[in-house]
């Protein structure tokens, strides 16, 4: 799993073990039994088909690499042998259909891997009896068949395995979208208790954000321009607030080059006020999202008051 849907499944986990140790305050909050019971069942799948995935993604991988290694070698092996047999008899259809290189076979697919090594065991079968003393006999074509057999055998097992590990991610997608879907259900009856819990909604918040390993992944970057000229605009107020909420989440300003960026902020809506004097004040709103880098294009339009007599 990606670190930033494993940061998204420790704030579910969070988030639950929080609503679920304050029983008294629950009971204020309507329907979010009903949306806790969604958000844990999302969450059992994404950890049950985790699981799975993690499964398919080691052993089976590696059996399938060892069995591809193996025929491999006894591909170039006896095709080295067999090209000597056909050099010294000077047999060039024999020598054009024996010549393999490794790099060659490194990119064949593993279909195309079984038809030549099953091309180059018929043209040494029909040639055994020279190839004795180029140490390709009886013994060493059983070897080779049985090298070829085993892989063949592991091409519908992979193809299957690769399906089931398919059908996993698509199944922890919907579980992180159902978990998203229920958690955005609980913020909007939180808001109900904005006011009168005013610990538990803090503590809500905070454990409601979404900070990637250490912290440190960009969750957002913006640039502020002037919407005639396309200039930077140099110190803009960017103003972050929950939804239905009159208290700043975050305040940014833009650099020189109009520019900001934000590693904090949760996932989510917000509303974003944007100020500069001598410009009128914009509003957007803006849902953040941290499976990408989120982008805030703003073009602020200049306020027909002269700058020195404009208000903010």
């Amino acid at each position: 799993m990606k670190t930033k849907l494993e940061a998204k499944l420790k704030m579910f986990l969070a988030l639950r073990i929080f609503l679920r140790s304050n029983t008294t305050i629950l009971k204020l909050l309507p329907n979010v039994e009903e949306f806790l019971a969604a958000l844990d069942a999302a969450i059992l799948q994404i950890q049950t088909h985790s699981e799975q995935q993690q499964h398919h993604s080691t052993g089976d991988t590696v059996s399938n690499n060892n069995l591809r290694s193996d025929l491999l070698t006894s591909l170039l092996d006896d095709s080295r042998k067999i090209h000597a047999y056909a050099k010294y008899t000077n047999n060039i259809p024999m020598m054009t259909d024996t010549k393999y290189t490794l790099s060659d076979l490194k990119v064949a697919s593993d279909i195309e891997l079984v038809n030549i090594a099953k091309s180059l065991s018929n043209i040494i079968n029909n040639n055994i009896t020279n190839l004795s003393s180029y140490n390709l006999t009886a013994a060493t074509q059983t070897t080779f068949n049985k090298a070829i057999k085993d892989f063949e055998d592991a091409i519908p097992i992979k193809r299957q395995k690769q399906v089931e590990k398919k059908e996993s991610s698509n199944l922890i997608t919907q579980g992180f979208t159902n978990a998203l879907n229920a958690v955005k259900n609980i913020d909007e009856v939180v808001e109900i208790i904005h006011s009168d819990e005013p610990n538990f909604y803090s503590s809500y918040k905070e454990i409601r954000k979404v900070i990637g390993a250490g912290g440190s992944s960009l969750v957002l970057k913006g640039i502020i321009t002037d919407s005639e000229t396309n200039e930077p605009i140099e110190d803009a107020t960017i103003t972050f607030y929950l939804p239905n909420s009159n208290q700043p989440l975050l305040i940014k300003r833009s650099s020189i080059k109009g520019g900001f960026t934000d590693k904090t902020l949760g996932e989510g809506e917000l509303s974003v006020t944007i100020m500069k004097v001598g410009y009128n004040i914009d509003k957007v709103t803006i849902t953040i999202d941290h499976s990408k880098i989120n982008t805030l294009i703003v073009k602020l339009v200049k306020n027909a008051i002269s700058p020195d007599k404009a208000t903010i």
